[in-house]
């Protein structure tokens, strides 16, 4: 039985700036960002005589997370779109997109 609660937070303020040309559009950006998570509550139990028992656990974490570059593409054909981008930060992401476009 846990009772009590977990709070997280998580920002990003981002700066972004794009140029289109037919059929490719490439972008960039900056971002500040900040994570916390907050975690208090009470784990209650039984122990091997079957007596009640109760742990109180508390804590606090800050993220490592401070600033986030991003840089990709979108190229479009007919009705078709694919994106790529590359984010860079404390941990890197690689992201692959493809969609339909109705205009």
């Amino acid at each position: 039985d846990l009772a009590g609660y977990i709070v997280a937070k998580n920002s990003i303020l981002t700066l972004q700036a794009s140029k289109s040309i037919p059929m490719l559009t490439v972008y960039g950006g900056l971002g500040l960002e900040s994570s916390s998570i907050d975690v208090d509550y009470t784990q209650e139990y039984e122990d091997i005589d079957g007596n009640p028992q109760s742990v109180d656990i508390s804590f606090s974490l800050d993220g490592e997370n401070s600033t986030r570059f991003i840089v990709g593409f979108r190229l479009k054909l007919l009705l078709l779109s694919i994106n790529a981008d590359y984010n860079a930060g404390e941990y890197e992401a690689y992201n692959l997109g493809l969609g339909l476009t109705f205009r």
